[in-house]
Formats: structure tokens, sequence, C-alpha cells
């Protein structure tokens, strides 16, 4: 790619990284942008990833998907600085074994902080009950209660996250984990945010399918659902705040 185009190209992704969801006319301009240059370099690693946050951004979970996984035999040719934005957006599409493969690739060059919130996200992703065994040692005595919970349910746990996932797949275009820390009345609680295109009667159906999804999980295990104290909430993807949240 010409520098030219490779200027307007960093140009376009700085910008876009800095857009709340909400704004949609920018959003779809700069995509509009990306399009015309991923024609025109179409094996262009940073014009193909950019594009597809463009697209997730705009609320088209399918086709940032279906992007994402064309991209991925192409990864271990992306710098790390744009396998830092793959991985972003294959965490926010719930991708996240592919996050997790990606992860290992790009974690020598990160800031150790950012590193740990992407493998937050992923281990709540995947149900992953190690991850927080190990956290539980770390964190602050209010949030170690927590973890334990999480911990004590491995194989419940990743069967309940993918029972999720499947809901979501397609549908998701971002993503946000909080741990809540434990007070006097509650040993606290994962909030986990998803964000998705669609009016509220949509966002209202995919919580329920995901209450039943998990119910059904529960009672597969005969395990009280409230045992693991996670909530999930599902968005307006345009109330999300920037691309990478944390």
């Amino acid at each position: 790619m010409q520098a030219a185009a490779a200027a307007k190209v960093n140009q376009l992704h700085d910008e876009l990284i800095t857009l709340p969801f909400d704004q949609e006319e920018r959003i779809l301009a700069i995509g509009w942008q990306l399009r015309l240059l991923h024609r025109q370099a179409p094996n262009d690693m940073p014009v193909a990833v950019t594009l597809m946050n463009a697209i997730a951004m705009a609320g088209a979970a399918e086709e940032a998907r279906t992007m994402a996984s064309r991209l991925w035999p192409f990864r271990q040719t992306m710098s790390p600085l744009v396998g830092w934005d793959y991985l972003g957006s294959l965490l926010d599409l719930a991708m996240y074994e592919q996050a997790a493969t990606v992860l290992a690739a790009v974690a020598n060059h990160l800031p150790l902080a950012a590193i740990a919130v992407m493998r937050r996200h992923i281990a709540v992703g995947l149900g992953d009950a190690a991850f927080f065994a190990r956290l539980g040692d770390r964190v602050a005595p209010e949030l170690a209660p927590l973890c334990q919970r999480l911990a004590q349910h491995s194989d419940y746990f990743r069967a309940r996250q993918a029972a999720v996932r499947s809901v979501v797949e397609g549908h998701q275009v971002a993503y946000t984990t909080h741990l809540v820390p434990s007070d006097a009345e509650t040993d606290g609680e994962l909030d986990v945010g998803i964000f998705v295109a669609g009016d509220i009667a949509a966002r209202r159906m995919l919580e329920q399918r995901i209450d039943d999804a998990v119910a059904r999980v529960s009672a597969e295990f005969g395990v009280n659902g409230d045992d693991l104290p996670i909530i999930e909430n599902v968005h307006d993807h345009r109330a999300h705040g920037r691309v990478k949240p944390v």
C-alpha cells in the first residue's frame, strides 16, 4: 500500500477507536472509506481489521464475524498492534477461543495491565474456573469471595458460559465484564455487558433466551443458578462507549 493510503488508514483507525458507538453517521462514513481501501488492497491487514471494527461498531455482528473468520488464517502476518485490534474484535464478537490464541501471540508486546483485562474478559467468556482460582490469590480481599465461588463450579461454569455464547453469537458486537466486590450482604457478583443492535423488544428477547439457556444448564448439573452470581445485561450497542471496553 502506498504511503498516502497507509497514512489515511492510520488516520481513520485513530479516529474510529475514539468514537462512541452512537456516532453512527461517522462510523458508517469511516466504514465506507475503509471498504474502498479494502477493495484496493484486500490483503492489507491494517485496512481489513479496522474495517471489521467499523462493521462491528455499526451493529452488523454477522458480517463482522464472517470477516473475522476470513482473516483468521492471516493472524500471524499481523503486527502486534494490528493483532491487538483483531483480538479486541474477536472478544467483542464472542469468539473467545480465537481471542485466547491471539492474546498468547501478542502478549509479549503489550502492557501488563491491558493483558490482565483481556485475560479476564476471555476467562469469563469461556467459563475458565482455573483463571479465577489463580486470581483469587491476587485480588483485593473484597473480590476474593467472588473469585472463589467462580472457581468452585468448574464444569458448570464452563457449560454455562458455552450456553450463553451459543445465544449471543451473531448478535454481540461489544462486551464488558466487571467484578463487583463483596459487601455485608453478598459475596459480590460478576456483571457482564452484552451489546447488540436491535430495539428494546429484541434485547429483552435475547435476555430471555440467555436466562432459558442458563436454566437448562443449571437443571442438567443440578445447580442453583444463584450459586454463580453472574448477571448478563443486554444493551443497545449504541450505548457502548469505545471499541475496547475495560
